[in-house]
Formats: structure tokens, sequence, C-alpha cells
């Protein structure tokens, strides 16, 4: 029994590894990048485009519909990625005061994307 069992695992030994499918010669390297872009467009739906899009356009007038202040700092912030520090160096307010203006201003956005 014992010559049965050893000669049945090298018979299956010698055939997975004459085998071509698990040949490391046929496995290729994905980037991680690259395969959240596949999973991505694979599933996105066009709904799902059509929506976000719809959401994009809806931003823009509510920040279009802000004044040219708070437009600037929403472009310093979101933009340029200044920190609230330099905002702050730069308008001449503390980086407490930039942080509680920026919350202002996103609250403003919330309630104008609200009342569309």
């Amino acid at each position: 029994m014992r010559c049965v069992v050893r000669n049945n695992i090298i018979v299956a030994s010698r055939y997975h590894r004459h085998s071509d499918l698990r040949s490391i010669d046929r496995e290729t390297y994905i980037e991680v990048g690259a395969m959240f872009d596949v999973i991505d467009e694979e599933s996105t739906s066009g709904s799902q485009v059509f929506a976000r899009n719809e959401e994009a356009k809806g931003l823009a007038m509510a920040v279009k519909a802000l004044p040219e202040d708070a437009q600037h700092f929403l472009d310093l912030r979101h933009r340029q990625g200044w920190t609230f520090a330099k905002i702050g160096d730069s308008l001449g307010i503390s980086d407490q005061a930039a942080r509680k203006r920026w919350n202002r201003i996103l609250d403003s956005l919330r309630k104008k994307l609200n009342s569309v």
C-alpha cells in the first residue's frame, strides 16, 4: 500500500511540474494603480457618470454664486493646496480665522447645493 501511495504522489508531482497551467513564465505583473483603474471603469455605469457630471455642474454653479473673496479662498485651499497658515498669512489673518472662514464658505456651499 505504501508503494502505491508513493507512486501516486510521484505521478501527480510530475504531472503538475510539467504542466503549463502554473508556469512562472505565464504570470504577468499588474500594477496596483492600473488594477483600480480597471475596477473603476468596470463598476461605473452610464447613470453613475451622468449623476457625477450633474453634481459637478451643480457645484460649479454654486461656487460661481459665491462672492469673489470666497472663490479666491477656495482656489487657494483646494486648487493650489495651501495650508490654513499660508492662506492666513496672505490674507493677514490667523490660521484659526482662515479655518473658520473656510468652514463658513463650505456651509454656504452646502446650503446652495441643498436648495437646488
